[in-house]
């Protein structure tokens, strides 16, 4: 198998401006000072962003991917493990998909 130089170039590209942008958060927040809403915004991040991700799919996806969200947020509430939550909602989108065709 062998690399294509403009593969290898498109690969190197990206990983430098994941970096760049990962970099620049923190060098950002040097200079942010840490008031209680800027915790919060930081502490509710994840969550929006998940949300934000995963409401378009939600929408398109019917009610094998609404059960799995389901499975999920009652996973988190119950056991409070982020894998275990993630698999059981993956698993029921899966058996949903496979039983409704």
């Amino acid at each position: 198998m062998s690399l294509d130089p403009a593969t290898l170039t498109a690969i190197l590209v990206m990983a430098a401006t994941v970096y760049a942008c990962r970099i620049a958060g923190y060098l950002a927040m040097r200079f942010v000072p840490i008031t209680p809403f800027v915790e919060r915004v930081l502490r509710d991040l994840p969550t929006a962003l998940f949300v934000a991700v995963l409401a378009p799919q939600v929408a398109m996806g019917g009610a094998p991917y609404a059960a799995g969200i389901a499975v999920v947020m009652l996973l988190m509430r119950l056991i409070g493990k982020d894998l275990i939550a993630i698999l059981g909602g993956t698993a029921t989108v899966a058996l949903l998909r496979g039983a409704l065709g």
